[in-house]
């Protein structure tokens, strides 16, 4: 994770996996996370991908919204990251993560609950709901004074939301911004 390793061929992804190894006891690791952008899975990369030491993948959705996409700079919309999980459920991996973003410009309460319905439609086993922290140096800070990002207020009603929903779906929350089904939680 960390920015986007999914750049990285598969077979580059598994020779620094090996030299970790070389360099620290990795024995006790049970799982090892690849984040990706749903824009970087084609359906070879990912059959690459699951020959590798990776058993996990967790994925940049965001959202479902496609405008919302597009002003957020996001080069995926919401069909791509569909297709992306196709193809990795395809692909053999049983431990799918997919992070989503609340407080996005334009986003409302009721298309934040539609991103969630719809994200829990791929059944994926884990999911991070991330509020919107726009930073400094990034083309999105530039200019989001223009846009109409949801306030604190809203934001927190939003959190909660998915909190609520995502527990009644049978999602365990065991940090702030993650949620897992059992035996599920990122290791």
């Amino acid at each position: 994770g960390g920015g986007t390793p999914s750049l990285l061929s598969p077979d580059t992804i598994e020779s620094l996996i090996g030299h970790a190894r070389e360099l620290f006891d990795c024995s006790a690791v049970g799982e090892i996370t690849l984040e990706a952008n749903p824009d970087d899975l084609t359906e070879e990369y990912v059959k690459e991908l699951a020959k590798t030491s990776i058993n996990r993948v967790s994925l940049g959705i965001q959202c479902d919204d496609d405008e919302i996409l597009k002003k957020i700079g996001r080069p995926h919309d919401y069909a791509q990251a569909v297709s992306a999980v196709q193809r990795i459920r395809k692909a053999g991996f049983k431990n799918l993560s997919l992070d989503l973003i609340y407080g996005l410009p334009g986003q409302t309460l009721e298309s934040w609950q539609e991103t969630l319905r719809h994200v829990l439609e791929l059944k994926p086993e884990h999911i991070s709901c991330y509020g919107l922290r726009v930073e400094e140096a990034t083309p999105l800070n530039r200019y989001y004074h223009l846009l109409d990002i949801p306030n604190d207020d809203r934001q927190a009603e939003m959190y909660l939301n998915a909190v609520e929903l995502l527990r009644r779906r049978g999602y365990h929350q065991y940090e702030v911004s993650n949620f897992a089904l059992r035996g599920k939680l990122s290791k």
